[in-house]
């Protein structure tokens, strides 16, 4: 049996991620509180984003990545359909696919989906790479200025036997992929039994917690929620 884990955390503020408080830095304390706002701070439109993070488990094998999914073919063209005509950026220039672009990267290296008639200097995506252990909020500044601009950001990260897929979005798009991700879910059941769980990040506290599937799943955490054939998207 296979486990999908769709991890998702909406409305992070924009702004908190391009200028953390002064406590997330390592400097002194932050103690600013919502009076620190202006009026005008409460009355402007305050940007958003959204993470997501893709793994999958192979129950009978203990095996662990979203790479090792058998129908992860199926998944990629899943988000090849949502996001349509776009510029697929790497270190290595234009791809021709999402699923080529990931391939291509090593672990930590990240994919960039412009529009179609948007380029960036390959140095940028480079500057943006992680190393093992790292989150991509490393890079802020860069990660922030992407989203800002309306651009898409993917993060190959590795796991025990492959890789997971760590995504970045400029607005919340779990609807969207409702339908796709559900029907990865019974998509073969017969010959690749497989059960998603759709996961709110806040409630993920622990790297136990993220191997629930291990320990407890049958009895998964609050917040972790199996998809049903009859589940309907929340939006």
């Amino acid at each position: 049996m296979y486990i999908l884990k769709w991890i998702f955390d909406h409305d992070l503020r924009l702004h908190d991620l391009i200028h953390p408080p002064l406590s997330q830095t390592g400097d002194e304390p932050s103690h600013s509180t919502m009076s620190d706002r202006s009026l005008e701070d409460f009355l402007s439109p305050d940007p958003t984003y959204s993470r997501f993070y893709f793994s999958a488990t192979n129950l009978d094998a203990e095996h662990f990545g979203l790479s090792i999914y058998p129908h992860i073919e199926a998944f990629f063209s899943g988000l090849e359909q949502h996001f349509g005509e776009t510029n697929r950026l790497t270190t290595r220039g234009p791809q021709v696919s999402i699923h080529q672009a990931i391939q291509a990267l090593y672990h930590g290296q990240c994919l960039i989906l412009t529009p179609p008639d948007e380029a960036l200097d390959p140095e940028i995506i480079r500057s943006m790479s992680i190393t093992s252990g790292e989150e991509p909020t490393k890079h802020r500044a860069f990660l922030g200025y992407q989203l800002q601009k309306g651009h898409t950001v993917l993060f190959k990260e590795q796991s025990h036997h492959g890789y997971d897929l760590q995504m970045y979005t400029p607005r919340n798009i779990y609807g969207d992929l409702f339908a796709f991700m559900k029907s990865l879910a019974f998509f073969d059941p017969e010959q690749t039994p497989t059960r998603l769980f759709s996961i709110n990040a806040k409630r993920m506290r622990s790297e136990r917690q993220f191997y629930f599937e291990m320990w407890s799943l049958d009895q998964p955490p609050h917040g972790f929620e199996e998809v049903f054939p009859q589940t309907d998207a929340p939006y």
